[in-house]
């Protein structure tokens, strides 16, 4: 399997962790971006991998109109040399709610990356994943998002009632593994924890302390550069598209046992009374 990715932590620990399961060759398309690689390097019909797993996990990447071009034409790049590759799968990692003409860029710009993957002419599986973590390491992929250095602690908006869908690095794997089995071009919703922003942050990078202000503040930071992008900010300020792993569950024939904490069970589930603390359900 050939993995291009961005090189944030959490890939690292993907690929570390399929790498016990099946060869993996790293390529971080950062490389492309600063075009410290010549097209001939980025030659796919020189290697012998049948799959190709993409993903961009570097999410504190994206601020201006140019990181959203700049990745656009990597994958561009990308593309035209599938086409005379050994390449006939495609594994996307992509976010849920993608959609060419949406009225936020981070959104529109995954939709636009997984056209140009399922107009290569190639088999392309594409897992809707909005967040990653590593319980064993203590990482996970909205890191860079909200960390602040400067103060070392999460800042985040003062608002906690948005569903976040999430999926651990090993359930995360034994999807993509899955996948590879796949004959037909599909997506799947992938998660198995259902939460807010600060409870993700809690429960999967405890020792890093929370500090939420309004997110009006937070937008004037993002407005002087001091902060995540406002396209990134209003992810986790809208209501997002609902996910669902039944189907995930059954065609990728894996347990996800789905963990929803209380409020989030409450919005999924309201008729139910005096639920407990924390939710274990297998979808």
């Amino acid at each position: 399997m050939l993995y291009i990715h961005s090189g944030s932590a959490i890939e690292q620990s993907i690929s570390e962790k399929l790498n016990i399961f099946t060869n993996v060759e790293e390529f971080n398309s950062n490389l492309i971006l600063s075009n410290n690689v010549s097209k001939d390097q980025f030659n796919l019909s020189k290697n012998k991998h049948s799959t190709l797993l993409y993903s961009f996990q570097d999410l504190n990447y994206y601020k201006h109109l140019d990181t959203f071009q700049l990745e656009c034409k990597q994958v561009d790049e990308l593309v035209e040399s599938l086409k005379d590759s050994t390449i006939d799968q495609i594994i996307l990692l992509s976010y849920p709610g993608a959609y060419f003409n949406s009225d936020n860029l981070f959104i529109q710009h995954k939709g636009v990356i997984e056209q140009k993957f399922s107009n290569v002419g190639k088999q392309c599986v594409t897992l809707k994943v909005q967040a990653i973590y590593d319980e064993q390491n203590s990482i996970n992929s909205l890191h860079e998002l909200f960390f602040d250095n400067n103060e070392t602690h999460y800042l985040i908006p003062k608002k906690s009632s948005t569903r976040l869908y999430s999926i651990s690095v090993s359930n995360l794997v034994d999807c993509i593994l899955s996948s590879v089995k796949l004959n037909h071009s599909t997506f799947f919703d992938v998660f198995d924890q259902v939460t807010n922003l600060e409870n993700f942050l809690i429960k999967n990078s405890r020792h890093i302390p929370i500090v939420k202000v309004y997110p009006m503040y937070l937008y004037f930071k993002s407005l002087i550069g001091q902060y995540c992008s406002p396209n990134m900010l209003e992810l986790f300020l809208r209501s997002i598209v609902p996910m669902y792993n039944y189907r995930t569950e059954k065609e990728l024939d894996i347990d996800l046992h789905t963990y929803f904490d209380e409020e989030q069970f409450k919005l999924i589930y309201p008729s139910i009374p005096n639920s407990p603390s924390i939710y274990t359900m297998a979808s």
